[in-house]
Parts: structure tokens; sequence; C-alpha cells
């Protein structure tokens, strides 16, 4: 039996983790409704549309923060142009 890390979506439509022992081999996640199942209220398309552009922006963000940070500390630039360094290489 192994100890496995499961993400699942509630009934009410909220994320939650848990380490969960099984011995399945598949772990089925399912974060969108199927196609056997009513299309979501507009409240919540748009609590989803909104987790998922913030999740967005974090992935985004993060690594330009630490870019900015880096180039500031490390190289002595200025905010501004550490900003643009960074987002320049984030690109390439």
């Amino acid at each position: 039996m192994s100890a496995k890390f499961e993400i699942f979506l509630s009934a009410d439509h909220q994320y939650y983790f848990r380490l969960k022992a099984s011995n399945r081999k598949k772990l089925a996640l399912s974060v969108y409704e199927n196609s056997n199942q009513p299309p979501l209220s507009r409240q919540e398309f748009i609590r989803r549309l909104i987790f998922y552009a913030g999740l967005v922006f974090l992935l985004i963000s993060g690594p330009l923060a630490i870019g900015i940070l880096g180039y500031v500390y490390f190289e002595g630039l200025p905010p501004a142009d550490a900003f643009l360094h960074s987002a320049t290489c984030s690109v390439d």
C-alpha cells in the first residue's frame, strides 16, 4: 500500500488536499464537470475563472519578482531597470 497526495474538488466547488493511503493504480482527478453534469452557474464560473487567473498571475509574477530582486541585489540596478531586464530575460 502506498500513500498518495490527493487534490479533489468537493461538492461545493472547494479545492481540498489530503494524504490518502490507497493501492489504486490511477488517481482520477476531475477539475471540470463532465458532459453528464449541468454547466456551472455564472457565479461559480466567475469564481473558477478568478481562481485560475490568480494562479496564472502567481506563476508569472513569482519568477519575475525573483528576477527583479536578483538584479537589484546582485547587479545594483534600480528597480525599473531590474524589471525591464528580468522581463526580457523571462521571455527568451
